[in-house]
């Protein structure tokens, strides 16, 4: 598909790139997203599995595991590796200690939660999940 010409048509300000991409992930029949895209368990499984035995470390193929997953597209499988699958991830609530690491290295870094999430939290905490945690109105009070 030339998405060049869309993208001139009907999407001012945006990329050929951006809106391909834009399809591949979102607009693709066949793609699962909002409540009907909720992950099973076998997924979840599968992902594990795929992560945790590849050789490669840090596992970087989330294109070829999206394959092995119909539906489903390598962002959405990473999100999924990087946000709650990884056991290396703290689930538990931000604790006053938490908060502090996050006051200090947002201080250092600025909203660099990539970097704050590997320098302050030792890449305990996702980055998704120190962004929304700075964010939270129950953090500013």
């Amino acid at each position: 598909r030339d998405w060049e010409p869309i993208a001139m048509e009907h999407l001012m300000g945006k990329s050929a790139k951006e809106c391909h991409e834009r399809w591949i992930r979102y607009l693709k029949p066949g793609v699962r997203k909002g409540q009907w895209g909720q992950w099973t368990d076998q997924e979840d499984y599968i992902v594990i599995d795929a992560v945790t035995n590849s050789s490669e470390q840090p596992f970087t193929r989330w294109s070829d595991l999206a394959q092995r997953l119909p539906g489903r597209v390598a962002k959405q499988i990473r999100d999924r590796w990087v946000n709650y699958l990884n056991p290396n991830i703290n689930h538990l609530p931000f604790g006053r200690k938490d908060d502090l690491l996050l006051w200090e290295g947002h201080k250092k870094l600025g909203k660099r939660w990539v970097e704050i999430s590997t320098k302050s939290f030792n890449s305990t905490r996702p980055e998704n999940q120190i962004k929304n945690r700075w964010y939270s109105a129950l953090f500013k009070k």
